[in-house]
């Protein structure tokens, strides 16, 4: 289950702080909706990366995200991981770092480059979320291809994903791990 929501303009003024306080807040929300569970009295315990988990339930996956006044989280039954990024111009030597030959062509020759890359980012982002070392994991190891009518293929088998575009602003993917 995705979770989303706007802030007021007045989120560009927050701290990297607020926002975790707020994206909790959310997952709060969610999980208390979703499986009856009271965030604020469950134990959390981390990996070695620092991906949490709830301890005492631990068959309940989840992950947030945000970029500027959106925040998002995810909760699944499986390993997930979501990622959300305002639509900006790109930096092309950050697409080089992390893209494939093949994805930076389709960046290149797309008809919107910055929406184009940021479907590749959110993607990576969302599958090293997923796996739970976040950025640690060299994002040029997962490529995608994603054909005209969204269908989205991975080199890395058991996933699947989601592109979410659900504002003109933002993209957001999620991915699901099933082992």
């Amino acid at each position: 289950m995705i979770y989303r929501y706007l802030l007021p303009n007045i989120a560009e003024k927050l701290g990297a702080r607020q926002y975790h306080l707020l994206g909790e807040k959310l997952l709060s929300l969610a999980l208390y909706e979703e499986k009856g569970i009271v965030y604020e009295r469950e134990d959390i315990v981390k990996n070695q990366w620092g991906k949490p988990r709830l301890k005492k339930h631990l068959h309940i996956h989840y992950n947030i995200t945000h970029s500027n006044n959106l925040l998002m989280c995810a909760i699944a039954d499986v390993d997930v991981g979501i990622d959300v990024e305002k639509i900006r111009e790109f930096n092309y030597c950050a697409a080089l770092k992390v893209c494939s030959g093949d994805e930076l062509y389709c960046i290149n020759n797309g008809a919107d480059k910055d929406r184009a890359f940021f479907k590749y980012w959110t993607l990576k982002e969302s599958y090293v979320k997923a796996i739970g070392t976040g950025i640690s994991y060299s994002m040029k190891e997962v490529n995608f291809i994603i054909e005209s009518n969204e269908k989205i293929y991975c080199n890395k088998s058991n996933c699947s994903f989601r592109i979410i575009e659900d504002s003109k602003d933002y993209i957001a993917a999620i991915c699901l791990i099933n082992y």
